[in-house]
């Protein structure tokens, strides 16, 4: 009699029922670890395309068709923090009157609120325009055929899959600062864009 006082005595003293519905459920439990995924979910895997105008040297007022695929980020945090890891951007665009088309590809940030958004991105082109004055209606890309890329969207998300954004894109080849390339118009676009997340 006196070993089962004992033992209800201690159960008492640890403050935990004397009755079998005592569970593991009914202790205080850790607090969660931050979460840290693989694979973000949003944004995913995206194609964009639309049409752009030139905006810049004798090209200007051109008509482009852009065309573009997104990765999703790599790895995300549920944070703010996520919005330091980029997707991986590669696109292309025609200029339809026979101007410049290039090929680019680099990282691209992205950052949202509900369902606005907007992009950066920084990264590298191959364009198949002039690099030396002959035609005077073509901008020249100086000497160099491989040039820096940058762009920018902001845009509005219509559902899970559908979007719409205003684009600027831009290649040069920094003469003066990044490169020696020689004089260089650059080549640079502003236009609309669809996109498709899947």
């Amino acid at each position: 009699m006196a070993r089962w006082t004992g033992a209800l005595a201690l159960v008492a003293a640890l403050g935990l029922p004397a009755t079998e519905s005592a569970r593991a459920a009914d202790l205080p439990m850790p607090a969660p670890l931050p979460t840290f995924a693989l694979i973000d979910a949003t944004p995913r895997f995206e194609l964009r395309g639309g049409l752009a105008a030139s905006t810049w040297g004798p090209e200007t007022g051109e008509v482009n068709f852009n065309a573009e695929f997104d990765s999703p980020r790599l790895y995300t945090f549920q944070g703010w923090e996520r919005f330091f890891i980029p997707r991986v951007q590669v696109g292309g665009t025609a200029n339809l009157q026979g101007g410049t088309s290039y090929f680019y590809g680099g990282p691209m940030w992205t950052v949202d609120y509900g369902r606005y958004f907007a992009d950066f991105s920084v990264g590298g082109a191959v364009h198949d325009g002039q690099r030396a004055n002959i035609n005077p209606k073509r901008n020249v890309l100086g000497g160099c055929r491989v040039l820096y890329h940058t762009g920018a969207d902001v845009g509005y998300q219509f559902d899970e899959h559908w979007s719409g954004m205003i684009t600027f894109d831009h290649i040069s080849n920094g003469s003066g600062t990044l490169s020696s390339c020689g004089k260089n118009e650059g080549a640079t676009i502003l236009g609309v864009r669809i996109g498709y997340r899947f």
